[in-house]
């Protein structure tokens, strides 16, 4: 796990890459990006849950868990999430409620079964350089170059095979899936 200053730092950059991410998909439309400990949403409980990021549009609103931890997301932190998104989801019956995980590591398998089944996005953000974060059809990706920064970023072109955003290569015009190719 890691410390509190930390858990924020990364909620941050998940954040402006979300608001990088809406800001540039042609036909997202305008998306409200908030996050951190004030960040909160009523479900039908009457509980209010904190949301690390959310971003809220006519339709839509997409609620992320950032998990910044430096092993894999288990099932008990999944479906403390998912709990939270079955109890926000019906208190905005007019919106359609997403939710998404965003790890620096990785998923257990029972986590990748879970998301599937309940429709729970799950994508990986290691740090500011080295990231795929998608939304619907729109992906923007970051992929670091031996830690020289970003080597190239997509948005809004995914994988025909896997759906992950394809990769500008270095020195040309062509786009690649960093998982197919």
């Amino acid at each position: 796990m890691t410390n509190r200053r930390d858990g924020k730092e990364y909620e941050r950059i998940v954040a402006e890459l979300g608001q990088a991410l809406f800001e540039t998909a042609e036909d997202s439309g305008k998306y409200l990006v908030t996050f951190g400990s004030s960040n909160k949403w009523i479900g039908v409980s009457g509980y209010h849950h904190q949301i690390d990021v959310s971003a809220q549009s006519n339709e839509t609103i997409l609620l992320i868990e950032c998990k910044n931890w430096g092993s894999n997301v288990g099932v008990p932190s999944f479906l403390t999430f998912l709990a939270r998104v079955i109890d926000i989801r019906p208190s905005f019956r007019d919106k359609k409620v997403i939710g998404k995980i965003v790890t620096t590591i990785d998923y257990d398998p029972g986590v990748k079964i879970l998301a599937s089944y309940y429709e729970i996005e799950l994508d990986k953000v290691k740090n500011k350089n080295e990231f795929l974060l998608r939304f619907q059809q729109y992906g923007i990706a970051g992929v670091a170059d031996q830690g020289k920064g970003i080597d190239s970023v997509s948005v809004g072109r995914t994988c025909s095979v896997c759906g992950s955003a394809l990769v500008k290569e270095p020195k040309g015009s062509t786009y690649i899936c960093p998982n197919c190719s």
